[in-house]
């Protein structure tokens, strides 16, 4: 299973789609309900949501046109970045750096391109994405990514972030939800 992970993907922060990728390990994805330990290498540790889709089927260069048909499931999101870093790569790939919550069926979404995802911390406030305020919709990035990589059961990609990062603090808890359904508890420690 491969993650990837795009970087800016909303006007919030930039007027184009920001296709520079992160390819993450399994390792790298640290699961809802599960806490998070904050590691001792860097200083600091901060978090950016990302709206993320898992892909249901084999395929290499996917025409835009069927790429819909790639995807499962989507949840919520975050990639970790750690400073200061030497290798950037490193800094948004090690172990735990994608924070995931757990699967809805695409089956239960009524419009893949209308997916509002919500995340926050301690119960406060939240920062809100939603895939109809996309620069590249998925199907634009399944269609791209899939020229450079073959698509297989389970990868998981994360859209594009929409936010500038949140430091995160231990005792922190994180939750997060895609159209009102929580799908996402991770506690920092």
């Amino acid at each position: 299973m491969k993650v990837l992970a795009l970087n800016s993907n909303y006007p919030s922060l930039s007027t184009v789609c920001d296709k520079q990728v992160f390819l993450m390990a399994d390792s790298s994805l640290a699961k809802s309900g599960k806490p998070w330990f904050l590691p001792e290498y860097a200083e600091s540790f901060a978090y950016r949501p990302h709206l993320v889709f898992r892909a249901g089927r084999l395929g290499k260069n996917i025409a835009r046109r069927f790429a819909h048909r790639y995807i499962d499931a989507v949840t919520i999101g975050a990639s970790v970045e750690a400073s200061p870093m030497p290798d950037s790569a490193i800094a948004n790939a090690f172990d735990g750096a994608a924070m995931i919550g757990d699967f809805i069926p695409i089956e239960e979404i009524p419009d893949i391109n209308n997916i509002t995802g919500m995340m926050g911390v301690d119960g406060g406030e939240t920062t809100s994405l939603c895939s109809a305020d996309m620069i590249c919709k998925i199907d634009e990035i399944i269609e791209y990514l899939s020229q450079y990589f073959t698509f297989k059961i389970g990868d998981i990609i994360y859209s594009g972030f929409g936010t500038e990062a949140v430091t995160l603090a231990i005792d922190q808890v994180l939750h997060g939800s895609i159209n009102g359904k929580e799908v996402l508890n991770i506690k920092v420690k």
